[in-house]
């Protein structure tokens, strides 16, 4: 599609249907548009507009895989889910005190899983090593064959949590070491919970499936980060 409306000369962020008939724009303006890409051209469907007068901008887009449903987030304004296919807005996820970092919407269930950037509203029933962390959740996948498993990773660890194990308690191991050869399946099963965490790669710009067997992990060295950032900023002081 060579020529685009004026509306969509700019946006924060860009997202298609998962069957590529659809593409989602969130506007620097507040606005989220929809368009039906055709075969090279397009048809602008609907513009949401901001709630309640605001402008604040939807920095995050997630769209159910069946393409029914579309979750934006701003900073502040809190979540709000739409109908894609009646075009209106569904329902809107009370604001939080923090912003929200990652969000998707799960196959089959739709269910909508939504990670913010502070760990308050986890504190019931999390292990304190989890707690303790301070990088937030950049990104929320799901396996297509294995519904109860969410994938996620923040910049230096990604996670895989099976929601059909309990959540491990403050006595379990958080890492998951292997357990010794001589344990019996009884006390395997007791030990095992949700987290399964791995830290082989990091800093860790991003990781999702590519398909049912492959995971696709980016990451780039600190050495390389550093690299291209301009030198420190030297100042003399009295008497150094």
């Amino acid at each position: 599609v060579s020529k685009m409306p004026a509306f969509l000369r700019s946006a924060l962020h860009i997202l298609f249907s998962e069957d590529s008939s659809k593409l989602f724009v969130a506007s620097s303006q507040g606005s989220l548009h929809i368009i039906r890409l055709l075969e090279g051209s397009f048809k602008h469907l609907h513009t949401f507009q901001p709630q309640s007068g605001t402008v604040e901008s939807m920095c995050l887009l997630a769209v159910s895989p069946d393409g029914n449903w579309l979750a934006a987030s701003g900073t502040s304004a809190g979540v709000h889910v739409y109908n894609v296919k009646h075009l209106k807005l569904h329902c809107t996820v009370p604001a939080y005190n923090f912003p929200v970092t990652a969000l998707a919407i799960a196959p089959k269930t739709n269910n909508l899983v939504i990670a913010h950037s502070d760990l308050s509203i986890q504190k019931q029933g999390f292990h304190h090593l989890w707690l303790q962390r301070d990088t937030p959740i950049t990104h929320i996948s799901f396996h297509p064959k294995r519904p109860m498993h969410i994938l996620l990773h923040d910049a230096y660890m990604f996670c895989i949590i099976d929601k059909s194990l309990p959540l491990p308690n403050d006595k379990t191991l958080l890492y998951n070491p292997l357990p010794p050869t001589n344990e019996s399946d009884v006390i395997r099963r007791r030990t095992a919970h949700a987290f399964k965490i791995s830290k082989i790669y990091k800093p860790l710009l991003f990781m999702d499936l590519l398909d049912e067997k492959t995971l696709v992990a980016v990451e780039r060295p600190l050495d390389d980060i550093i690299a291209q950032l301009p030198p420190p900023i030297k100042k003399k002081k009295f008497g150094t």
